[in-house]
């Protein structure tokens, strides 16, 4: 199993953040625009149990392939994880942690955890071009959360 996390500092409070989180409509603009995703259907508003479908169809790929995502563990203005149903791994829970650090400034924490059912798959995926993707999106994520939510 994989495992990879990001965290930053954003000057807004919690319950701003955690309301940019769960607005279904901002997932396309949280992710990189290379992954060319699209919302197919969701349950609205976000909650536990709450059910997500979408699509990407990554420049570098050919085929576009579908994520069916569910939402658990969700506790407002705390976090809240998003597990793969059916998808392009065997294993995808994404942990989303928000803490007030005061009134304007909360610390945002990603954990994410995955990995193929075949062991040297999920080698090359943790080791690899995977990996580095991820870990642009969350570069990416951030830039988005501060410019949509920090004053300027």
């Amino acid at each position: 199993m994989n495992q990879l996390r990001h965290s930053f500092e954003v000057a807004a409070s919690v319950s701003a953040v955690f309301s940019f989180y769960t607005n279904v409509d901002n997932v396309p603009r949280m992710a990189m625009p290379d992954l060319n995703l699209r919302i197919l259907r969701a349950d609205r508003p976000m909650r536990q149990g709450a059910r997500i479908l979408f699509a990407t169809r990554p420049r570098f790929a050919p085929l576009e392939v579908t994520w069916f995502l569910e939402i658990a563990d969700f506790k407002p203005n705390e976090g809240f994880t998003d597990r793969l149903i059916k998808g392009p791994f065997s294993h995808w829970e994404h942990r989303h942690e928000f803490r007030s650090l005061g009134e304007n400034r909360t610390a945002v924490e990603d954990s994410l955890e995955f990995g193929s059912a075949n062991p040297l798959l999920d080698r090359l995926a943790g080791i690899g071009f995977v990996v580095s993707k991820l870990n642009e999106s969350f570069r990416h994520r951030e830039r988005v959360v501060r410019e949509s939510l920090e004053p300027r």
